[in-house]
């Protein structure tokens, strides 16, 4: 393969467990399901290790006495380390794992941090490759939780993640797009993304892969007014009213 790690970046009720299981066909890539986005506080104390840093504190009668003396090159090290080994876990010593790292729902809570947040788990995976999920949102607004959030706050959410996505990932060598389409219809851009990982695309192997039911059933119609009578009545009692996931 051409890159050493793989991330789906995507949102809820996209097809991401779908697409995950298609990465795992792929001989050699092991891609972990969701983990609630904890790498983004990682993210965070990295952020914060910094600014601290920048305040050279050298004397001991300074407020940020050490501060300066705060190694980010070194957490950054080990925290690559770290999520190596979490994500590996049982699989940790197998020669055979050429590329690993995992799907995530929960990036488009993190919308206004995504570009920086990015950046980072590009420095804490080796070579990494993002593979940015997207699936019509009319479908998505009629699955899983989706369908009992405010329809038009959270569309506007998702595509102003969308276009976030589309931005940080213009230009870049290591960043692919599909679309859920693709996938189900098997369409020439869902091969490139096996070129793009540089993996073989096995016809067989997909297809068993695509045969079989992955995460849980999609959701069905309920009327808007039924929508909007559940999510003003979880606002008033101030629970789940930003569209997201449990």
């Amino acid at each position: 393969m051409k890159y050493k790690s793989v991330l789906v970046v995507t949102y809820g009720r996209s097809g991401s467990t779908l697409l995950q299981g298609v990465l795992n066909g792929i001989p050699g890539c092991l891609v972990r399901g969701e983990n609630y986005n904890f790498i983004f506080d990682l993210y965070s104390a990295h952020t914060k290790l910094v600014a601290a840093k920048a305040k050279k504190g050298e004397k001991p009668s300074n407020s940020w006495y050490g501060a300066d003396l705060l190694d980010d090159s070194l957490f950054l090290r080990e925290t690559t380390d770290l999520i190596r080994r979490l994500l590996l876990a049982d699989r940790a010593g197998d020669a055979s794992v050429r590329a690993y790292g995992f799907k995530e729902i929960r990036y488009f809570q993190v919308v206004d941090g995504l570009e920086g947040y990015l950046d980072f788990l590009g420095l804490v995976f080796p070579e990494v490759a993002f593979v940015f999920l997207t699936r019509d949102l009319d479908e998505v607004l009629q699955s899983g939780w989706w369908v009992f959030a405010n329809p038009w706050k959270t569309k506007r959410s998702l595509l102003r993640f969308e276009q976030k996505c589309a931005a940080y990932r213009a230009g870049k060598a290591n960043c692919f797009h599909v679309d859920y389409r693709d996938m189900v219809e098997k369409t020439p851009r869902f091969r490139e993304m096996f070129a793009f990982l540089g993996a073989d695309y096995d016809p067989a192997v997909v297809d068993g892969i695509l045969a079989v039911r992955h995460s849980y059933p999609g959701g069905r119609e309920v009327p808007r007014w039924r929508r909007l009578l559940h999510y003003y009545r979880e606002k008033w009692r101030g629970v789940n009213t930003d569209g997201s996931a449990p």
